[in-house]
């Protein structure tokens, strides 16, 4: 099942990638920031959403 979660968020990361975040951490700094960066230009939206899950699943698996 976090297999096809994971699956899930990086395919949403690839089409929209402040949902993605919001889904992952909520409507806070992180989701704001790829806000600006989505309207900004998206390629670095792009390269934050992935951070911001690589981070997440990485943190995740520690705990």
């Amino acid at each position: 099942m976090a297999i096809c979660y994971r699956i899930g968020i990086t395919l949403l990361n690839i089409f929209c990638p402040p949902f993605a975040v919001a889904m992952l951490t909520g409507l806070n700094y992180d989701c704001m920031l790829n806000c600006i960066f989505f309207l900004l230009a998206v390629i670095p939206s792009h390269v934050h959403g992935f951070y911001v899950s690589c981070v997440y699943f990485h943190r995740r698996k520690k705990v």
